[in-house]
């Protein structure tokens, strides 16, 4: 939308028109308004009914002239058709019609008379509220657009991907079928692919981490003493039986 605000009056009224719309936009509020916006082979009803649809308010500039034009009541009927809020700004003092009455029954116009700055203030302060509140805010973070359930059935659906993909991933090698496996898990549970693609890189990691060794935990002096080896203790020396006799003998 190029505009937050449509001034609606009669020709009849340009001058007064014209310092509305300096104020309006003087305010920081886009305006449209027919002799100025309409372009050159445009049509003229078309652009403004269009111009009426994309407000977020309308400016009803009133005088008497307004009072009796088929194309500004046209064009009231129109805001009131497209629920657009209405601003109606009276200029001089003068007896509504009945369609008039009609359309702005429930709506409350503001006279510019005889305070013609005061009552462009009020008309600011109305139009700035009716803008700010068709505009959505900005958030910082965008909220979650699924309802609890949905985001723990999201969560659950996770869950068993993730103990599907443990399973592929065991060994360390995914054949042909075990994608299969995956690829149809992820299907059935209505797992995005690049959500699958980071749970998997995740298992995958956690299977071929390194294991750390178990540490060895440091013997006794006593286990030390008990578990050296019968070559490294002193050799017993054993004399053979002959040796003996001969040495007898002689």
């Amino acid at each position: 939308m190029s505009h937050d605000v449509m001034i609606s009056f009669s020709s009849k009224n340009v001058p007064i028109v014209e310092k509305i719309l300096r104020r309006i936009e003087d305010a920081g509020l886009p305006c449209w308004v027919s002799y100025r916006d309409i372009k050159q082979g445009q049509n003229y009803q078309g652009s403004i009914t269009a111009a009426i649809r994309d407000a977020s308010a309308v400016v009803f500039v009133l005088c008497k002239e307004f009072n009796l034009s088929e194309e500004t009541k046209r064009e009231l009927s129109l805001a009131s058709s497209f629920k657009k809020p209405m601003v109606p700004i009276r200029t001089e003092a003068f007896t509504f019609s009945d369609e008039l009455v009609y359309v702005l029954a429930t709506v409350q116009y503001i006279d510019a008379f005889p305070d013609f700055d005061a009552a462009l203030s009020r008309m600011i302060v109305r139009l700035k509220e009716i803008v700010a509140s068709a505009t959505p805010p900005v958030a910082d973070a965008a909220p979650s657009l699924l309802p609890p359930t949905a985001v723990a059935g999201v969560a659950a659906a996770a869950d068993k991907y993730t103990e599907t993909a443990r399973q592929v991933y065991a060994d360390g090698i995914v054949t042909p079928a075990e994608r299969v496996k995956l690829d149809t898990a992820r299907e059935l549970l209505d797992i995005p692919v690049d959500v699958a693609a980071q749970i998997e890189q995740r298992v995958a990691r956690a299977v071929t981490a390194p294991v750390a060794p178990a540490a060895t935990p440091r013997p006794s002096p006593a286990t030390a003493a008990a578990d050296v080896p019968a070559a490294s203790a002193p050799k017993k020396i054993f004399v053979p039986l002959i040796a003996l006799l001969l040495i007898a003998a002689g």
